[in-house]
């Protein structure tokens, strides 16, 4: 069931793409009757084809930077309606690549750290998608754009918080309920970790190319007998799937994603209200599911752009959607326009930070925009 989010105010998005997220009333967004608890990111393996993986790369940003440990306290618990009433207001501060202000300006990690804090400690409470919708959006673009930032220097505070962020981020990828009879796949990156589930040691496998290609397999192994599990699945919102997320997605050939166990396809996808597919099973050792979720090159508008104002020009500058990264045009764009239903393509190429490089085109601004009186111009964005 598509997720329902309840308005009481309109908050309009003009240049800066800020995420204009419904402002939902509290009680919009039901408790859990028991928090969540997530996998320790120390018993997560993360690893990279490229030898590029979070740890890597947070290592390679700032040797000294520590990794926060995501704990819910009876406090936190008994302040659950403030959190939530906080992260409420700052949302139409985000952007779209989970920082503040200007996409392209620095200090985006220092932005993202505090919404991060909260995301992770609603998520428990909630169990909503929608902050691991925020996260992966800050961790895969604010955070990660800081860390490889060459012209921001080594040893800033703002280099120190994204190498924390980075290295605390296995521990949002699993959560668990406290009676371990559900387990949550809240992030897709590859990742090894041991699980001790209602009684038993096994082995959880994440294998995964992501964000090169969308397939991603998951394999529990390592134990005898059977585990009666529900396991739930993050339906991202870049798939376009479902309702009540801060953007809306144009252009791109439309693909749906696509869920196999042991090799049989389930249909249809049922994304539950909380922004997740659940598989509701007995599991044994070697057990595969894999789940494939297209990539594809879109226009990201803010979800309170009217219908009839769509697929209006974007004056200035656009942000455009691959997966769960955010590609920015790249150079001057001042003066410029851009449709949103001609999205550029991607080249089958990657920078420097394995980021894809896509090519579009622009065009320069008159009175009256149109195609034929418009000169086109040609556009990188990474």
């Amino acid at each position: 069931m598509p997720h329902k989010l309840h308005l009481n105010m309109k908050i309009y998005f003009i240049l800066l793409f800020i995420a204009t997220f419904p402002y939902t009333a509290l009680a919009g967004k039901p408790w859990l009757k028991k928090p969540l608890r997530y996998v320790c990111a120390d018993s997560v393996i993360t690893w990279g084809y490229d030898g590029r993986d979070v740890r890597t790369i947070a290592a390679a940003t700032d040797s000294t930077a520590q990794a926060s440990t995501m704990v819910l306290t009876r406090q936190a618990w008994n302040n659950r309606h403030a959190t939530y009433e906080a992260w409420c207001k700052q949302l139409p501060e985000h952007n779209c690549i989970g920082g503040a202000g200007y996409e392209k300006d620095p200090a985006q990690a220092l932005a993202a750290a505090k919404w991060l804090n909260q995301a992770a400690q609603l998520f428990l409470m909630q169990g909503d998608a929608c902050y691991m919708d925020y996260a992966e959006r800050a961790l895969m673009n604010a955070v990660m754009r800081t860390a490889v930032d060459t012209l921001q220097p080594r040893g800033s505070i703002n280099k120190w918080m994204a190498a924390s962020l980075l290295k605390a981020s296995p521990g949002l990828i699993y959560a668990t309920t406290l009676n371990e009879k559900e387990l949550y796949i809240n992030l897709y990156t590859n990742a090894t970790t041991p699980l001790m589930l209602q009684g038993k040691r096994l082995l959880l496998d994440q294998i995964t190319d992501m964000p090169v290609s969308g397939g991603v397999k998951i394999r529990f192994s390592g134990f005898k007998g059977e585990l009666k599990l529900k396991l739930h699945l993050r339906m991202p919102d870049w798939c376009g799937l479902r309702t009540g997320t801060p953007y809306i997605y144009i252009g791109g050939e439309t693909q749906h994603p696509t869920l196999y166990v042991n090799g049989h396809e389930i249909e249809p996808l049922m994304i539950n209200e909380k922004g997740y597919i659940t598989i509701d099973r007995t599991w044994h050792s070697l057990d595969e599911v894999y789940i494939d979720l297209p990539l594809r090159v879109q226009t990201i508008l803010p979800t309170s752009t009217p219908t009839d104002k769509q697929h209006a020009p974007i004056r200035d500058f656009v942000a455009y959607q691959y997966g769960p990264l955010v590609c920015l045009p790249q150079g001057n764009t001042k003066g410029r326009y851009f449709k949103p239903t001609q999205t550029p393509i991607f080249t089958n190429e990657y920078n420097a930070y394995n980021r894809p490089v896509l090519q579009g085109s622009m065009y320069k601004y008159i009175d009256a925009p149109q195609d034929g009186q418009a000169e086109s111009e040609t556009f990188v964005a990474e």
